[in-house]
């Protein structure tokens, strides 16, 4: 992010303008007519509107040098970054909507009233008894108040709160009120969060923060579980002790949320506490907590009034004290039902006549209604006709303030409604904090409900809704306006709200995906159809819900035909940045379903309409275009265009896409052969997604250290980390990354000469995949490679052929590899002159694609070529030139793999190497071929240097005048050393001599 500018651009109330000021020296007014000349001379400025700021930077671009304005902007650990346009853009009226747009990158609002108390009036009679059961709820992780409504449970919790938070040790309360809207995991733990800001300021904003970055994974739960641990992490450093409330946890019916909820609480620091409001039992491990001693638990039972309680409840509103006969009749009757002793009180508030309190209770039970109905006759019907009409007509609202309902009503006289209901004691409940908020008691919200249903003429109930939605708009709460929208049916005001919010928030910066997805469905086809923003939104969201499973035919239709719709309007519209959009996202689905040449075709469309100040599309189609290219074998074009797109990335700080294009540049790196840099790739990924708990990310770059370790030669952490990598692969379903572990789990088997063992593990594998093609082939290779280390030549021959009359099926490496193996095939069948013009067309293109490790392997061959044919020189030459690329890199499989005829090979070079570091490194491989490889035995009488040149020659069946020619020395000295040698060794022809250097180890 840029440094503050010495340059703010800000409001002036007493002028009524924006003002440049450079520290406190006023420079101009804007608009002016030297504001654009300022521009065109000055590179950043601040702007500031109200609260929010943000940062101006003008960049050149280097290939047309022109010059563009850019808005940055610091929210939490990232920076937000926005195209602004060339100076000649930059009005107020362009820095005013920038300002809009980078407010709603903080997320949609959320409703403060959900996290206020119910307030406690004075008519309350204290529980004692409950609120002792609660004390010692304290010592536990979870109080449950599992009871049907009416029974009391919110009141219970707000008494206590209100008489124990006087108490020098009482925790800090955190409320949420929940509703059915939370259903969204993204929402619901949004609210959690923010309701623990009561502990300690900000507690999960750095959780907050990752979960604004939830729609960049497939895998919501897993996520949610990471960023949950930096929630709880939080949670543990505040010093005090802290209880949150989750009132009508009934509504809640994600299996998601329950999910996660027991994640939360199974990890819950021991100075928090979890209070749970619901009507019926949760999904959540009750039992385990039982059997732990970490449950306190408040049922219909606990909750009834006893009759010392109801005789202090009914006390005032008789003129004579109760008798035991008629507190044991009352609960007999009422069975201690707070919602029933609370009717009753009011029956008795109303019958003024002088009747027993026997003959009343035998009243109010004689005549019962169900209890929706007694709210309507004994309390709605009671109420003058201006009340029952403001009851009625606000019903529909959750929460309730003035101005909120002066909007539904038409009215201005809602305040003094409101006061006068909160007076008479009628069910609506007044909720502490800032503003006047109120609710109704959720069973007369029901009843007042139902009967608006019957009462209120739909269309009037309609508008109502129609105009709660326009003051939520006004206040800026889209969440809550789109609901009522949709409540009123007016389903084109919510579509467009809806455009809003996606424009004001940004697509990419979706949070609510499983919110979005419910409005959409409510939208008619020809109402969604008029809007593409929303038909590519609806094909977003369709997809994130079938990962990891795959979608049906009928999904996939579904899916193309929004695409189809959103792109059609934006060709006739020539809208080029959103069309760009669309082929991204087909890229990404593409992907998503292992179609990589094709995402790579849409990916390649997509750069080519979107411009340069759409980073985030730019970045994903770069990402896309990368992959594609490095599935097709072009690595060298890979690497540019991933850390093109890593550049964009680490711009924009987006961790998830950084993390993504430094797992497809780890394994450029390793075909590329730069072993180190891959490992710092996969290194960094590593780190952060086991950080962040990103299982998305963090078995890929497992597979990619397991393949670096075995090509260490480090065999057991490559199998810890391949085995991991199948484990997270498994909960992740993805049947490539389980299928290319296994293959390095059976390479390391049949290293540590585990031979019918890897056999196993790829017969199996083949068994699994018998509908995958691509896979297939590459466990197919991988036999291949065990036949011809076996030196079973039939077999692979016979199984060679079969994937080479498929050869159109094969991605090009796989196409590589089989040309690799069949010129291995060739060496060893001694058809030279086949393999080496084989060799020389893999090569070319190997060479030409950037392919740096299958080059190697393929020299590797023709040193092999070069040795049986006797070419001493050309061998030495192209060892010499592979060492000195492996030996940086610390190469040992890449020999290895190739038996015998490589330590061979190596073996004839090791008396030429005279560097240290490779004289080391050569020494080490050959070493790792094992004990019975060991290069060199000491001799009774040891071998000069020259004497030594001598015997590799002698055994490579050089005659002496070709080793007078390789050594430079005349045929007598040759003879000489041969003499020596020979003496030394005690022998006397050459015959001799090889089966003594094969005896001794002697090479």
């Amino acid at each position: 992010m840029p440094r503050t500018s010495p340059f703010m651009l800000r409001w002036s109330g007493l002028q009524c303008r924006y003002e440049l000021y450079e520290g406190d020296s006023f420079l101009l007014p804007v608009p002016g007519p030297a504001w654009l000349d300022w521009l065109h001379t000055h590179r950043s400025f601040s702007f500031q509107n109200g609260q929010q700021r943000f940062n101006m930077l003008k960049e050149t671009r280097k290939r047309t040098n022109e010059a563009y304005w850019y808005a940055y902007q610091r929210q939490g650990k990232r920076v937000v970054k926005r195209y602004a346009g060339k100076s000649t853009d930059i009005t107020t009226s362009r820095l005013e909507e920038i300002c809009m747009e980078l407010q709603g990158m903080l997320s949609v609002p959320l409703l403060e009233p959900k996290f206020q108390l119910p307030r406690v009036t004075t008519s309350l009679i204290p529980r004692e008894r409950l609120f002792t059961l609660l004390d010692s709820g304290l010592e536990r992780r979870l109080i449950l108040l599992s009871a049907p409504a009416g029974s009391g449970k919110t009141t219970l919790i707000s008494q206590w709160q209100a008489t124990r938070k006087t108490r020098q040790h009482f925790p800090a309360l955190a409320w949420l009120s929940l509703d059915a809207n939370d259903n969204d995991p993204v929402r619901f733990w949004r609210y959690v969060m923010t309701a623990c800001r009561v502990f300690q300021p900000d507690p999960g904003q750095s959780a907050l923060e990752q979960l604004a970055l939830i729609s960049q994974h497939w895998h919501e739960t897993h996520f949610l579980d990471t960023i949950l641990t930096y929630f709880l992490n939080a949670l543990a450093h505040i010093a005090e002790s802290g209880i949150l409330v989750l009132e009508d946890y009934h509504l809640i019916t994600a299996p998601t949320i329950h999910q996660t909820l027991a994640f939360f609480l199974d990890h819950l620091p021991h100075t928090m506490h979890l209070v749970i409001i619901t009507r019926s039992t949760p999904a959540l491990p009750l039992t385990r907590l039982r059997i732990r001693d970490e449950l306190c638990e408040i049922g219909p039972d606990g909750l009834r009034f006893r009759p010392d309680e109801v005789e202090t409840f009914l006390r005032p509103l008789v003129a004579t004290p109760l008798t035991p006969q008629a507190l044991q009749q009352i609960d007999a009757q009422l069975e201690g039902w707070a919602a029933a002793l609370r009717l009753f009180a009011l029956s008795l508030q109303k019958n003024q006549a002088q009747e027993t309190i026997e003959q009343q209770l035998s009243s109010f039970v004689r005549n019962q209604l169900p209890l929706q109905e007694y709210f309507i006759d004994e309390v709605l019907n009671t109420l003058p006709p201006a009340l029952q009409t403001f009851l009625l007509s606000t019903s529909m609202l959750n929460r309730l303030t003035p101005s909120l309902c002066d909007a539904v009503t038409g009215k201005r006289n809602s305040a003094s409604l409101l006061h006068s209901l909160a007076q008479r004691g009628l069910f609506l409940e007044q909720l502490e904090g800032p503003g006047p908020w109120y609710r109704y008691h959720p069973l007369f919200a029901e009843a007042l409900r139902a009967e608006a249903r019957h009462r209120v003429e739909r269309d009037e109930m309609l508008q109502a809704a129609r105009q709660a939605s326009l003051w939520y708009l006004q206040q800026h709460m889209l969440n809550e306006a789109i609901e009522a929208a949709l409540h009123a049916e007016e389903l084109a005001l919510a579509a467009e709200i809806m455009v809003q919010m996606l424009n004001l928030q940004g697509f990419n910066d979706l949070q609510e995906v499983h919110t979005l997805r419910r409005w959409l469905e409510q939208l008619p086809e020809q109402e969604l159809y008029l809007h593409p923003l929303l038909c590519l939104s609806y094909a977003w969201v369709l997809s994130l819900s079938f990962v990891p499973s795959p979608p049906s035919s009928a999904e996939l239709a579904h899916i193309e035909q929004l695409l189809l719709h959103a792109e059609e309007c934006w060709r006739a519209q020539d809208n080029k940045v959103r069309l760009g959009e669309v082929f991204t996202f087909r890229a990404q689905h593409a992907i998503w379903h292992g179609e990589v040449e094709r995402a790579a075709d849409y990916a390649h469309q997509a750069l080519g309409l979107l411009p340069a100040e759409a980073q985030h599309w730019r970045g994903m189609s770069l990402n896309i275009l990368g992959i594609g290219e490095l599935s097709a074998g072009q690595i060298i074009r890979a690497r540019e265009t991933l850390q093109e797109a890593q550049a964009i990335w680490t711009a924009l700080h987006h961790l998830h896409g950084a993390r993504s294009c430094r797992l497809a540049l780890g394994l450029v790196y390793f075909e590329q052969g730069t072993l180190q840099l891959a490992s710092s790739c996969y290194q960094a990924v590593l780190q952060e997604a086991r950080d962040l708990g990103d299982v998305e990310d963090l078995s890929p770059a497992l597979l990619g250290q397991a393949r670096l370790f075995y090509e260490w030669n480090n065999l057991d952490a490559a199998e810890r980390a391949a085995q991991e990598a199948i484990a997270l692969a498994e909960q992740l379903q993805s049947q490539i990354l389980q299928t290319q572990a296994a293959l390095v789990i059976a390479r390391i088997a049949y290293a540590r000469d585990q031979k019918s063992q890897a056999q196993q593990r790829l017969a199996a594998l083949l068994t699994r995949l018998s509908d995958h093609q691509p896979l297939t082939y590459e466990v197919q290779l991988c036999q291949i490679q065990f036949l011809l280390l076996e030196n079973d030549l039939v077999t692979a021959q016979y199984q060679l052929s079969t994937l080479i009359s498929r050869t159109s099926d094969l991605s090009e490496p796989l196409r590589e590899q089989l040309g690799i193996l069949q010129a291995r095939l060739l060496v060893r069948q001694k058809d030279f002159s086949a393999a080496s013009e084989l060799l020389s067309r893999l090569q070319e293109k190997a060479q030409m694609a950037g392919r740096l490790r299958a080059w190697l392997e393929m020299q590797l061959l023709v040193a092999s070529i070069q040795y049986a044919q006797r070419r001493t020189l050309q061998v030495r030459q192209t060892l010499q030139t592979i060492l000195i690329h492996t030996h940086t890199e610390n190469y040992h499989r890449l020999f290895l793999d190739q038996g015998e005829d490589a330590a061979v090979l190596l073996r004839s070079l090791q008396r030429q190497i005279y560097e240290p570091a490779l004289a080391r490194y050569l020494q080490s491989v050959l070493q790792a071929f094992g004990p019975n490889q060991a290069p060199f035995i000491a001799t009774p009488e040891p071998l000069s240097r020259q004497e030594q040149r001598v015997l590799r020659l002698l055994l490579a069946d050089l005659s002496y005048p070709q080793i007078a020619r390789e050594l430079v020395v005349s045929l007598n000295t040759v003879k000489t050393q041969v003499r020596s040698i020979y003496h030394k060794l005690g022998v006397h022809t050459r015959r001799e001599l090889q089966t003594t250097v094969q005896r001794r180890r002697l090479s």
